[in-house]
């Protein structure tokens, strides 16, 4: 079983829906694949997967505080043979004061996945733009985090953030330029200080994604881009960085 987390510090970069296509392409090739919403907005489950946050019994919280397994919570999504989601919602709010009582609690994630590894091939985490306990479970559960970075200041800072707070692990970290626009010169000075950040442990995606309204117009429906606009150009875009994420969670040990 591979775990791949998606995460930024800072919010409006396209993590979620990243995390959404990205548990989508790995179902689509056959992959057992969870899908886990660790931000209490829920916007995975909500805005992406489509599903009633205020209707959900059980959420990733349950599985967290341990009052209900993974196999209990999680929901088979619709017209995929393989694709299952950890919810999340507003209950979210609290348990990570719960967690931090508890000894070595950004490790509970990582912990409770191992008792559904011969269950998932692929576990895809998408967590909240901030650092909190639900932030550090996603970190430390990965075994490779997917960090997208729009082409702006703002988001470069959120990088740096993260590469300072997980300098001393051993995670493979790849960073994908998102959202990007060739028109804007600003947009390229950034990019290249993106990709100036490569070091041992750390790759820069060589595929971009750039911007497109297209993409909010399909999760709107809550569709994968090749679905809702399979010859578009940011559609092949997304999937030469799924491709590229492939490869590279094959590569690690």
């Amino acid at each position: 079983m591979r775990i791949i987390t998606v995460s930024n510090q800072k919010g409006g970069v396209g993590k979620t829906t990243l995390s959404f296509n990205l548990a989508w392409w790995y179902a689509k090739q056959g992959k057992r694949t969870l899908a886990v919403d660790l931000d209490p907005q829920g916007s995975l489950t909500g805005s992406s997967f489509g599903i009633d946050r205020a209707d959900l019994s059980q959420t990733i919280g349950a599985v967290l505080t341990k009052a209900a397994s993974i196999q209990d919570v999680a929901i088979k999504i619709p017209g995929a043979d393989s694709l299952y989601l950890l919810p999340a919602n507003g209950d979210l709010v609290g348990i990570d004061l719960f967690l931090s009582a508890k000894p070595k609690a950004q490790f509970v994630l990582r912990k409770t996945l191992q008792s559904v590894k011969s269950v998932y091939d692929v576990v895809v985490i998408d967590t909240p733009p901030s650092v909190s306990l639900f932030s550090l479970n996603g970190w430390y559960a990965a075994d490779l985090i997917l960090i997208p970075c729009t082409p702006e200041p703002k988001s470069l800072d959120g990088l740096d953030d993260m590469l300072e707070d997980l300098a001393d692990e051993k995670i493979p970290m790849y960073v994908l330029v998102n959202q990007f626009d060739s028109r804007a010169i600003l947009y390229n000075d950034v990019s290249e200080a993106i990709r100036a950040r490569g070091k041992v442990g750390l790759t820069v995606l060589q595929s971009t994604i750039h911007k497109s309204v297209m993409v909010s117009e399909a999760e709107l429906v809550h569709c994968p881009v090749w679905d809702y606009a399979p010859d578009h150009k940011v559609t092949l875009q997304f999937k030469s960085v799924m491709q590229e994420v492939t490869d590279g969670e094959k590569k690690i040990s």
